[in-house]
């Protein structure tokens, strides 16, 4: 990837390590950047889809990964920028900007519906997530419905990471972690119970 000046993109937001840019080329894509003296996180992640990639884990609820990139005091990690729709330009709603909305009780079935496919498909192919927040979920609006996708914290922040490499601590972790969610989301939304 030849220099390029990130800052003229659409900012899209940043988190502790990372600033994120919608591709003015291909709103489908974006780019998350990262100090190099500050890319644990970065770092940690390409892995992590680079793991996936090779397990062949298929890409249903989390963005597609496009691969890394270095530029100056920067590295940078390329995927996808999950849409409103697809046929959308702009971003998709974050989980929390959803339940902020008032629901109908048929917005709340269809919620539903869409939590336990993200959840199966997290426990069906072992999904490290390490940070399992609302923040970091997004709502896409389909024709049958809507599909959620995890867009940050992939993978495990441990040491060793045994939740990567035996099934049933990484289900174990997503149990906790999901329990964590569901509390979440009823006390943003309390129409929304489990």
């Amino acid at each position: 990837m030849a220099d390029i000046d990130f800052t003229t993109w659409r900012f899209i937001g940043e988190g502790s390590e990372r600033r994120c840019y919608q591709d003015p080329k291909n709103p489908a894509r974006l780019i998350k950047i990262s100090p190099k003296a500050n890319a644990k996180q970065s770092l940690r992640e390409i892995e992590y889809y680079q793991s996936l990639i090779d397990h062949k884990v298929p890409f249903d609820h989390i963005p597609r990964f496009y691969g890394k990139f270095e530029q100056g005091a920067f590295i940078g990690v390329e995927q996808e920028m999950i849409l409103a729709s697809p046929d959308s330009s702009k971003r998709a709603p974050r989980l929390g900007e959803y339940l902020d909305r008032p629901l109908s009780e048929a917005e709340i079935a269809e919620l539903h519906i869409a939590l336990d496919r993200l959840r199966d498909y997290l426990m069906q192919w072992n999904i490290v997530v390490s940070d399992l927040q609302i923040s970091n979920i997004v709502v896409q609006k389909h024709k049958e419905g809507i599909r959620l996708f995890i867009i940050d914290g992939l993978g495990g922040t441990e040491l060793i990471p045994l939740s990567h490499w035996f099934k049933s601590i990484c289900r174990q972790k997503t149990v906790r972690h999901w329990a964590k969610l569901c509390r979440k989301i009823t006390r943003r939304n309390p129409k929304v119970t489990f």
